[in-house]
């Protein structure tokens, strides 16, 4: 396939876009198209006349639909680009702000789809970045088709509208029959943007080992009851069915089984071992083979116990030592079955005979979900042993109702289709904020340059919310058809506050308000936006201010969190948390019944330092928990940003306060007049937060006034132990502040000063400070802004700032007017750094 591709790849610019199957060797001609790119920038010479290169003016990106398959490039090209003089740095999002600075100055970026999204959105900080990329490569594009393909397919529009050089596009499928769609899209160059992109199409006969792949559909046994009960009683049925499967396609070689939890590959183990244990002799070598000896040493008590019968489990949450001496027994054929998660489908190269993926549903958060098209073509993409075998097998379970569409998603015949639409908004929203939407014109034609537009015209069938009365759609798209329907989406977006025409007259000028840019900024979703802006809009009617009870309710019923339902088997422990000493916003209700009172009592038992319950099989919903409250917090965490934008909105001072308190304590994990604030400083964890609670040290204030070998002593900890603490404590910014009255520019009086009538206007000079030497601009990863609030003492919002912190070095001074309506009425100027808890000054 690389020979016949090289001269597409290599002998030419032009766009490229492929289509072949799993395992055929893709990988390389991305690399030949990197090469080309090398060559004809010049970059060849100045390798062979011994010159740097590492400072050259070309970028190439590529992206790849998961942060796993973005490490693994990243150290494959690193390792073999470092000899041309090219680096390579993947860019995630467990990529720190100081390897951000850095890896932007790599040759090569490898990143995913939304840190691209990201990156392209603060498209002032990054023009230089955007300007040098010449090479745009995208693996797995079929991808396009998922809930997550709609970022993928509005970067590349974007690509396509911010660079003005030549840039190019090289596309990879697995196999799909419209790849042709997908040339259409990219077109062969922006100089030729009616023609496609150069197409090549490969079949199954391309995969170094011939793959066989089968599904088999199931019904149900149990058709009553919940999900829960529902799901249990499928994987029980699939369980029966295996050694069926075994028997038929295993030909004794090994096999790797994908089970949907951690819970039914253990179960799943079990019932294979048990099985092959009590089958007869005869029967049980046309299964699989027993292991000559056990010499396997594993810690897990059922691990030891199931390889006996050359039977083993993996997954993420087993001891290193004991996945690793799987892997090795499976290699070694010591170990004919292993029962794993999909997350052994990316990263660890473990190929095997035969994969079989038990059940096509997993749990995602709280919801039961089919896996996606990637996840199953990694998965049956482990089948076939290129060293080993001729032919690998591939076989699929799943329920009745889905088997005709995994049988048109392993042949190839499934199409891929845009899924912007469900989003559009969103995106929408996110162009006019970049300028690339600023008209109805110019509306149209990055409409017209998204694949929705591509496939619209050929499948309008598949879009009925496009294909509507509302809109204006018919059929039979045209022009006319697709400017009737911009002007309903900038209609409707103007009606929901969310851009604004400047323009008094045709053609209009959109660009965003101040809602608009918060909601594109922190990636906030349509939905939710718009509950922002009546929640704000409500409240901000009924004047009286939020308290943080009150934004802790509107956040845990946000939409960013619909995916996070109360299951059954939750509902105890929620109930027995929700009664815990530490959450400081009960839920009234005896019974825990909502999802949003799930969020809430999730927030709160971090921020209050809930113990984890334990009463009798609470541990089995403990991985579900700390994942859900990971993930509650980072949404939390955003979604409160935008809701402080949004509230500057008003003049409500009290409001804006308690939802930056309530933000600041996320950011510490802590309620801010906690002592657990000191959970903060790097090794400092409950224990030791104890032990500074029995000596009275409760805040940053009173641990700065000890001395190293007081805490020493405190916490029983050597002296390197105690410098970083010390060290750590000297980031954490320490703030002055003050205000002075200037002068008053207007006065009017009446009898009584506090009448309606009298207001005094006075000029307030504000005057901020940070006392840390030396600066600290970054902290545990996070930049440090201070925000300044100046408001009346009955709370009225005078001035809002985020600034940071390196700025207020010298000091930073301003002005503003306000006006004292009563003689009662004070002035009140307040700083707090914006992403540690527990740091605060008034005047």
């Amino acid at each position: 396939m690389q020979s016949l591709c090289f001269n597409e790849f290599f002998g030419t610019t032009a766009n490229c876009v492929v289509s072949s199957p799993t395992g055929s060797g893709k990988t390389v001609l991305f690399e030949l198209a990197i090469l080309k790119l090398f060559q004809i920038t010049g970059c060849f010479e100045k390798l062979f006349n011994a010159f740097t290169i590492s400072d050259s003016s070309f970028k190439v990106v590529y992206i790849a639909p998961t942060k796993s398959l973005c490490v693994e490039r990243a150290a494959d090209w690193s390792r073999k680009f470092q000899i041309l003089g090219l680096s390579c740095k993947a860019l995630t999002g467990d990529t720190s702000l100081d390897e951000l600075a850095n890896d932007k100055r790599a040759n090569i970026i490898v990143t995913t789809p939304e840190k691209w999204d990201f990156i392209t959105r603060k498209w002032a900080d990054n023009k230089l970045l955007i300007g040098c990329v010449k090479l745009f490569m995208i693996d797995e594009i079929h991808t396009l088709r998922e809930g997550r393909g709609a970022t993928l397919e509005v970067i590349v529009s974007r690509m396509k509208a911010m660079t003005q050089h030549d840039l190019r596009f090289v596309a990879l499928s697995a196999t799909v029959p419209n790849i042709g769609d997908i040339a259409t899209w990219l077109t062969q160059d922006k100089y030729h943007p009616n023609s496609p992109a150069t197409t090549r199409i490969f079949g199954d006969e391309f995969r170094p080992v011939k793959l066989c792949k089968f599904v088999y559909g199931y019904n149900n046994s149990n058709s009553g009851g919940n999900s829960y009960a529902k799901q249990f009683y499928m994987d029980k049925t699939f369980s029966k069915k295996l050694p069926e499967l075994i028997k038929k396609h295993g030909e004794s070689k090994p096999i790797l089984i994908f089970c949907s939890t951690r819970n039914i590959a253990i179960t799943t183990a079990k019932f294979l071992a048990s099985y092959h244990n009590q089958t007869s002799i005869s029967w049980r070598s046309r299964l699989w083979k027993r292991p000559d000896c056990n010499s396997f040493n594993f810690k897990n008590h059922e691990l030891k116990s199931f390889a006996k019968d050359g039977v083993a489990f993996h997954h993420a949450g087993l001891d290193f030592q004991d996945r690793h001496m799987v892997e090795q027994g499976f290699i070694a054929k010591d170990l004919s079955i292993v029962c794993c998660t999909s997350t052994l489908a990316v990263g660890t190269n473990l190929p095997a005979h035969t994969v079989i993926i038990k059940g096509t549903k997993f749990w995602s958060g709280n919801d039961l979900r089919e896996h996606n098209e990637l996840e199953v073509i990694q998965m049956i993409g482990r089948a076939g042993r290129p060293q080993f075998d001729n032919i690998g097998t591939a076989i699929i379970m799943t329920t009745n109702d889905k088997r005709v569409l995994y049988e048109s998603l392993v042949r190839g015949t499934q199409a891929i289709e845009s899924c912007l639409h469900l989003n559009l908004m969103d995106h929408f929203v996110a162009e006019v904020s970049l300028g690339t939407i600023f008209s109805l014109k110019s509306a149209v034609v990055w409409l017209k340059s998204t694949f929705l537009y591509t496939r619209l015209r050929k499948n309008p069938a598949f879009y009925p919310n496009v294909i509507s009365a509302k809109y204006k759609i018919k059929p039979d798209i045209d022009d006319k058809n697709i400017e009737n329907f911009c002007e309903q989406l900038i209609s409707d977006l103007i009606r929901d506050k969310l851009i604004k025409n400047l323009a008094q007259t045709d053609p209009i000028e959109l660009v965003c308000t101040n809602f608009g840019t918060s909601m594109s900024q922190h990636y906030m979703k349509y939905e939710t936006m718009k509950s922002i802006i009546e929640f704000n809009t409500k409240t901000n009617k009924r004047n009286y201010p939020l308290l943080i009870n009150d934004i802790l309710t509107f956040l845990s019923k946000s939409a960013e969190f619909k995916e996070f339902k109360l299951k059954h088997a939750e509902k105890k422990l929620y109930k027995d948390l929700n009664q815990a000493e530490g959450i400081r916003f009960p839920i009234k209700s005896a019974v825990i019944r909502e999802d949003w009172q799930k969020i809430s009592i999730l927030i709160q038992t971090e921020l209050g330092g809930v113990e984890y319950s334990h009463y009798e099989g609470a541990r089995n919903n403990y991985l579900g928990y700390m994942c859900d409250k990971s993930m509650v917090i980072k949404h939390a965490e955003r979604i409160l940003r935008c809701l402080i934008d949004c509230f500057c909105q008003r003049s409500d001072s009290n409001s804006i306060k308690s939802a930056l308190e309530l933000y600041r304590s996320l950011q510490g994990r802590s309620w801010e007049d906690l002592p657990l604030i000191l959970r903060q400083l790097e090794g400092i964890g409950p224990a030791f937060v104890q032990k500074f609670i029995a000596h009275n040290i409760q805040s940053f204030t009173d641990l700065r006034a000890l001395e190293n070998n007081r805490i020493e002593s405190l916490l029983g900890i050597n002296k390197d132990s105690s410098v970083k603490i010390t060290e750590d404590l000297e980031g954490i910014p320490h703030f002055a502040i003050e205000a002075e009255q200037l002068g008053i520019f207007e006065f009017q009086s009446t009898r009584k000063f506090s009448s309606k009538d009298s207001y005094l206007k006075v000029t307030i000079k504000v005057k901020a400070q940070y006392l840390n030497s030396p600066t600290v601009p970054i902290w545990h990863q996070k930049r440090m802004n201070a925000i300044i609030i100046t408001e009346t003492s009955d709370g009225i919002l005078l001035d809002f700032r985020r600034v940071p912190v390196a700025r207020l070095k010298d000091s930073l001074e301003f002005e503003i007017k306000a006006t004292i309506a009563y003689s009662s009425q004070a002035i009140e100027s307040h700083i707090y750094c914006e992403t540690v808890a527990g740091v605060s000054e008034s005047y």
